[in-house]
């Protein structure tokens, strides 16, 4: 993939539940004054009380992507995305076995210019939102993020460690696509 020279690089943070996602996602943007585009699952099934059915993954999927679309005038160099519609395909596939042509659809739509796969190696963290506590799961989830990224031939980065570590791994990720 070619370096984003004078133009918004938009970042994907993806992984499994319990991986860092939106704490990475925060703290890069905060390292670089750059914007960030909320998980927009999380808002949704807040409001749920985290029930939703398998339809419901085509309209997260789509306000995803439009979130970071209308979030990319805010930025001048970098919009950090915490989840992609990847996720959803994903998730999709992981509890319902198959996913919609419209969310392969929302995913082939989305494009990132570098996307950061966390593996899941911190403390899982409770939240009523999550669905895969078991570290067996998130890793199975996170090779299945890495085949789909590899299939896709997509520019991605694995970020792993933890506390400042994490950061500087991600921050040194980036320095490395874009800065060299």
């Amino acid at each position: 993939m070619e370096k984003a020279i004078g133009m918004i690089s938009k970042i994907g943070i993806i992984g499994p539940e319990a991986s860092g996602k939106t704490e990475l996602t925060k703290q890069l943007a905060n390292y670089y004054n750059e914007p960030w585009v909320p998980e927009f699952a999380r808002a949704y099934l807040e409001e749920r009380n985290g029930l939703y059915e398998k339809i419901e993954l085509e309209y997260i999927a789509k306000k995803q992507l439009e979130s970071e679309e209308n979030k990319l005038k805010e930025a001048s160099r970098f919009l950090f995305c915490d989840t992609t519609p990847l996720v959803i395909k994903v998730w999709s596939n992981y509890k319902y076995g198959s996913y919609s042509e419209e969310i392969l659809k929302t995913v082939k739509q989305s494009n990132y210019h570098l996307q950061l796969l966390l593996r899941p190696d911190i403390k899982y963290a409770d939240d009523p939102l999550r669905e895969n506590p078991s570290i067996e799961d998130r890793n199975e989830l996170f090779h299945i993020y890495k085949s789909e990224l590899e299939n896709s031939r997509a520019n991605y980065a694995i970020i792993e460690g933890f506390g400042k570590n994490r950061v500087k791994n991600a921050i040194s990720i980036l320095q490395q696509n874009f800065y060299s």
